[in-house]
């Protein structure tokens, strides 16, 4: 081994070592995907960024989110240092970064990890997965982002929490509906499923009717049961099934 500086240049006599970041790019195509722009390198330099994930937003832009791990990208936001964080940064239609990318995840310890985003009225959700947070290995979280950074709290999203929950993929609808759906492992004769929860921003929720039916795959028959309203600390996501 050897020691190297931050620009690669050995501290010792012999060879050094090249260090390199590892970035996300991108490309801004018009509705008969006609490029508009040049490819441009949209994470900053000093962190490894992968998994980028982007979604459209509200004033004619982009948001764009990754899994990140490396230094901090900005003062007071540092990284967590014990592994993958998810970072995200706003862009407009020409692709120019819009403020200063953050860490969007708050529980730093172990990995968060493979973050996905969907526009959700005028503001986006971005949900990944988030190791050992829910209590039992993996589990799927998210937050509410408008142009400038996140709204409230980082979230729960899967409500079973035994074994594994993790990838999750996520879509919205103008209306403010949303629907996080990800793989979910517990083991046993039944394996691998999938599962899902569904969000709306509007405030005003009917409670959902009877019979309540959430059917699972790998069983002989459905699950009866009934999903209550639920509500983060802003008020802006409410869940129901």
């Amino acid at each position: 081994t050897m020691q190297v500086d931050e620009g690669g240049q050995p501290l010792e006599s012999g060879s050094g070592i090249k260090l390199y970041d590892v970035v996300a790019c991108g490309r801004v195509f018009d509705a008969s995907l006609g490029a508009i722009t040049d490819e441009v390198v949209l994470t900053p330099s000093g962190l490894v960024a992968a998994n980028p994930a982007v979604a459209r937003s509200s004033e004619g832009g982009f948001a764009l989110d990754w899994s990140g791990r490396g230094a901090p990208i900005a003062s007071g936001d540092e990284s967590s240092g014990q592994g993958w964080d998810i970072y995200g940064a706003s862009y407009d239609s020409s692709g120019s970064l819009i403020g200063v990318p953050g860490r969007l995840n708050t529980y730093t310890t172990g990995d968060q990890y493979v973050p996905r985003i969907a526009p959700v009225a005028n503001q986006s959700l971005v949900v990944w997965t988030s190791l050992g947070q829910d209590g039992s290995h993996e589990g799927v979280f998210g937050r509410v982002l408008e142009t400038h950074g996140p709204v409230g709290d980082e979230m729960q999203v899967n409500t079973f929490a035994r074994s594994q929950q993790l990838y999750p993929t996520v879509s919205g609808l103008p209306d403010g509906r949303v629907i996080v759906a990800w793989s979910c492992f517990i083991g046993g004769v039944e394996s691998l499923e999938l599962a899902a929860q569904r969000f709306t921003a509007t405030e005003l929720l009917a409670a959902p009717s009877a019979p309540f039916v959430a059917a699972s795959l790998g069983r002989s028959s459905p699950d009866i049961r009934y999903r209550p309203i639920w509500c983060s600390s802003t008020g802006i996501l409410k869940r129901y099934w």
